[in-house]
């Protein structure tokens, strides 16, 4: 009698790789989600730094894109006291880029522009703080310091857009 011979092939565990994976593709997904979100073309974006310069200052910068119908950047500085906000009225076009350097020269402040979703952080005497947006709304916007009552004691400006 024989005996049929079986072959018994030794395995090893195999070793779980799918972990590494999932975890590698939701970093992935976050890091791509954080990019967007923080790029957006059309989102405020908001930096903070520290400065002295308490001087207003209204800059405009034609580019070559803008002579191709792109947008124009409008760089303005907003100073920001006790109950004030210098200048009071800001003039762009429609599909311009806006920056804003807020300088706060006095007391505790901020600067929102709700329509545009603009806002910088509260910041103290001596500080300044950039917003930049893209004026895509035609028409008068307040602008607005939100700290306290100071908006209804008088720290407001408007923003005019006027379709180009």
């Amino acid at each position: 009698m024989e005996e049929d011979k079986v072959e018994v092939e030794a395995t090893r565990p195999q070793k779980n790789n799918t972990l590494p994976i999932i975890l590698g593709l939701v970093a992935l997904l976050v890091l791509g989600g954080a990019y967007f979100f923080f790029t957006g073309k059309d989102r405020a974006t908001t930096t903070q730094t520290q400065t002295t310069d308490q001087t207003a200052q209204v800059e405009s910068t034609t580019t070559e894109s803008d002579v191709l119908g792109e947008q124009n950047e409008q760089i303005f500085t907003v100073e920001g006291g006790e109950f004030y906000l210098e200048p009071n009225e800001i003039r762009v076009n429609q599909g311009d880029r806006v920056t804003i350097n807020f300088t706060n020269v006095m007391g505790f402040h901020d600067f929102v522009l709700h329509e545009f979703s603009v806002r910088t952080q509260q910041i103290p005497a001596e500080s300044t703080a950039t917003v930049s947006f893209v004026a895509d709304k035609v028409g008068e916007f307040e602008y607005y310091c939100s700290v306290g009552q100071h908006r209804q004691n008088g720290m407001v400006g408007t923003l005019i857009v006027t379709a180009k």
